[in-house]
């Protein structure tokens, strides 16, 4: 039996601009990580979801609706702990401009950190990234999908989610030929539902069967289910982890789980996920995480054995997307109302953009399907 084991603690979005750079001005670049620090130590390699930019003394970055941009001295906490991969392949990654992007992925490599779904082209963005610990050669992919903010034009860019699925299933299994286990991160779906699209449950079973051994997701910016899958697992979200939830009230008002998720301590060896747990935390007002005291933390841990355990029935995916369509719908009509009267046409057309990514567009799908049936919205006559 192949004895060749690696513990790896992965976590969810990170985001060290806005206020969480106030307060690491405050009380220096390694208060972010001090709550989780002890969980973060006792792995073999740390990745993560960098849901920021990093630029170097001296640059002027262009301003964004977001504004999620730090300066390189604020990610030493991340870089020195080390959060050893970070996946750039999301929807914030060029908000920003090319510029600070190729920043980011400079600071990682001044760092030695393994950036992960961004490159000088499409191809080196999906190029695989490998580390070898314990004599196991790991490899990282990481997919986002087209959000119409990313600017396409931009090159250098993220990966890109295929237009067909069927794609990306060859992309991974290539990949899967290259190292001793493969870990595959997606950026997208719909924001504060805790339980995936229907689409991502399919394309996240696929991509484990064709040899991803690890899928963790992100964008959703809480916690989600798990599903074991042969070797594989699948985290469907990992929900914020170092993220201004208090002080955004998009964020704050999105979902209770905005400010709860846990950390995934995975054993990987060479025959896929030999064992898991979670580790449950809560972000606190200065934006760290912290994890929760057991009793606390189990009523989290609850909340996501039910929502896996809904991943088996069919039915209630599907009842869970009717629903989460529904609020869409409801959140799309009041931003475009909000918009008109804030800023008439132009800021309409803005907030459609945003409402145009693939998550986006199967709501519409959805909600299209139902009219053209002449079922009310939510499907049920």
């Amino acid at each position: 039996m192949d004895s060749r084991r690696v513990r790896v603690v992965a976590a969810g979005d990170i985001n060290l601009g806005r206020d969480v750079s106030r307060v690491i001005r405050e009380r220096g670049a390694d208060h972010p990580l001090s709550g989780v620090r002890d969980v973060m130590l006792d792995a073999d390699l740390r990745i993560a979801n960098l849901e920021c930019v990093l630029t170097p003394p001296g640059r002027e970055v262009p301003p964004s609706m977001f504004q999620m941009c730090a300066p390189w001295a604020f990610a030493e906490g991340v870089a020195d702990l080390p959060i050893e991969v970070l996946f750039l392949a999301n929807n914030h990654i060029l908000d920003h401009g090319a510029q600070a992007a190729r920043d980011t992925e400079e600071f990682c490599r001044s760092r030695s950190l393994l950036s992960v779904g961004f490159g000088a082209s499409p191809a080196l963005a999906k190029t695989p990234r490998v580390v070898e610990i314990n004599g196991l050669r790991i490899g990282f992919l990481a997919y986002v999908e087209d959000f119409p903010l990313l600017r396409r034009k931009h090159s250098p860019g993220p990966a890109y989610l295929p237009a067909d699925p069927r794609d990306a299933v060859m992309e991974v299994r290539r990949a899967r030929e290259t190292v001793d286990t493969l870990v595959v991160s997606l950026h997208g779906d719909l924001e504060f539902e805790t339980m995936p699209s229907p689409w991502r449950v399919a394309l996240s079973r696929d991509l484990a069967d064709a040899g991803a051994d690890l899928v963790l997701a992100h964008h959703p910016h809480v916690p989600q289910g798990l599903e074991r899958r042969g070797r594989s697992l699948i985290a469907y979200s990992l929900g914020n982890f170092i993220f201004d939830v208090q002080t955004r009230r998009y964020m704050s008002e999105g979902s209770p789980y905005t400010g709860r998720s846990v950390l995934l301590q995975v054993e990987l060896g060479a025959e896929g996920v030999v064992d898991w747990s979670l580790v449950p935390y809560e972000i606190d007002e200065t934006h760290r995480p912290v994890v929760m005291s057991a009793e606390r933390g189990q009523g989290l841990l609850d909340d996501i054995a039910r929502w896996s355990d809904d991943l088996a029935d069919p039915g209630k995916v599907m009842a869970a997307w009717q629903s989460a369509c529904t609020r869409q719908l409801d959140l799309g009509i009041r931003w475009i109302i909000e918009a008109q009267q804030r800023g008439g046409r132009d800021e309409v057309l803005r907030v459609l953009e945003m409402f145009l990514y693939d998550g986006q567009r199967h709501v519409g799908r959805q909600i299209y399907d139902w009219l053209q049936a002449g079922l009310p919205v939510g499907g049920v006559s």
